[in-house]
């Protein structure tokens, strides 16, 4: 027993100190005390700042709650507003697309339809189904399109056209062409189209084609305003019909002989005809390069060594002479050839021989239109050779100016006195 009251002393004595603290506070102050145990000042402070530090955290998790909370709400109401902004505009254009299809269909438009295969298909005019990638089909435009691209493609420029020149107004000259099929299944819609009739005078490049639009041959293109005051469609119809003008008169034959108008495609004769230069074995790209004769060489370096070289030889005549009967037969004027030299009259032609000259040579008269030495071609006395350049070499002959063999006084005959200046003669 002594032990146990030993032990049990101080216990008192704590638990007295303890509850006279405690009884000292009131309030919060004694509901923390006894919550936590103090049992002094110093322990109630500690505790009431660490009660406040968790107050602290719990109020300022509350703030991000009410904040996350609040932001949710605010995110919410957005997206029911776009859902309803998003409910309307899918209405007004469920509306839209209504409107435009019923306007497609009236225009030609067609529905394709899928039986399952995943593959769309569509009945055309002539009974013959076509498979197309969207779900609608344009046969007057060729065009396969959508719900996204189908009221685009009826509000374009290119379709309106098309539409206006197919859907015209019947009347005595004009005629219906059987109305397009319906799409399998699809709902019964008045598809006929209205052709226009062929214009009573139609430009003869201008054609109309089986959509029943009248196109452009040189273009291949719907003709309209626009169409024909593009400057490509000028240049191309130019040059269309500078092509069918030469169709009909044929290519005229260049004034120089080595020029030619050969087709442009090697091989192929129906194609268009270039302007080539048969000396130089290149097409004409303007008018100064391949000029000029052998007497007055003109154009680029080449084709003056050309002239000088090649003109009025053998290959001339089998490369370029030939080569241009094959395109050009009909005569056509030919470069200059090169003169041949004027004859001498005879000494005894124009005049009588001076007895004083005998055993001398007698001088020749002077010809009617005489030259300088320079200026003319004129052949030994002896020989005579006359050169031909559309002849061959082997063809070209040397005529020989007889002389007398003998004392006697030997007068030339006509012949050779037409080629021979004078000759010596005895008296």
């Amino acid at each position: 027993m002594k032990k146990n009251s030993k032990v049990s002393a101080p216990a008192a004595a704590m638990m007295s100190q303890q509850e006279l603290f405690w009884d000292s506070l009131y309030g919060d102050d004694l509901k923390l005390a006894r919550a936590t145990g103090c049992s002094c000042a110093a322990d109630l402070e500690r505790e009431k700042q660490k009660k406040q530090e968790r107050q602290a955290k719990a109020d300022a998790a509350q703030r991000q709650n009410l904040r996350e909370n609040e932001w949710k709400r605010q995110k919410e109401k957005e997206e029911e507003k776009k859902q309803r902004e998003k409910n309307r505009e899918e209405n007004k254009w469920k509306k839209q697309f209504e409107i435009a299809k019923k306007q497609a269909f009236s225009e030609g438009v067609l529905e394709a339809h899928d039986y399952g295969d995943g593959v769309y298909w569509v009945q055309c005019e002539d009974k013959r189904w076509l498979e197309v990638q969207g779900e609608y089909y344009c046969p007057l435009c060729n065009k396969q399109l959508n719900q996204s691209s189908l009221e685009l493609h009826i509000n374009s420029d290119a379709h309106k056209k098309k539409v206006a020149w197919s859907l015209g107004p019947s009347g005595p000259g004009a005629h219906s062409a059987p109305s397009m099929p319906a799409a399998p299944r699809a709902a019964v819609i008045n598809t006929a189209v209205v052709k226009r009739d062929a214009p009573a005078a139609m430009a003869e490049w201008q054609t109309m084609g089986p959509d029943g639009l009248v196109r452009c041959i040189p273009c291949n293109k719907v003709v309209d305003d626009n169409h024909i005051s593009s400057g490509d469609h000028i240049r191309r119809l130019e040059s269309w019909l500078a092509h069918e003008q030469l169709k009909k008169t044929g290519y005229a034959a260049p004034t120089l002989e080595y020029l030619a108008y050969v087709p442009s495609v090697a091989g192929d004769d129906t194609s268009e005809r270039w302007l080539k230069c048969l000396l130089c074995g290149k097409f004409v790209q303007d008018e100064t390069s391949h000029s000029g004769t052998k007497e007055n060489p003109q154009g680029s370096v080449q084709h003056k060594k050309n002239l000088t070289n090649y003109v009025g030889t053998a290959w001339y005549q089998d490369n370029v002479i030939k080569e241009r009967l094959k395109w050009h037969p009909a005569p056509t004027v030919r470069c200059k050839p090169v003169p041949k030299p004027a004859a001498s009259p005879a000494p005894w032609a124009a005049a009588p021989a001076p007895a004083s000259y005998c055993g001398g040579r007698a001088p020749a008269a002077p010809a009617a239109n005489a030259q300088p030495a320079w200026m003319r071609d004129d052949p030994p006395a002896a020989t005579q050779r006359v050169y031909d350049p559309w002849q061959d070499e082997e063809d070209t002959k040397t005529t020989q100016v007889p002389y007398p063999s003998s004392s006697e006084t030997r007068l030339p005959s006509a012949d050779a006195a037409a080629e021979g200046e004078g000759e010596e003669f005895e008296c």
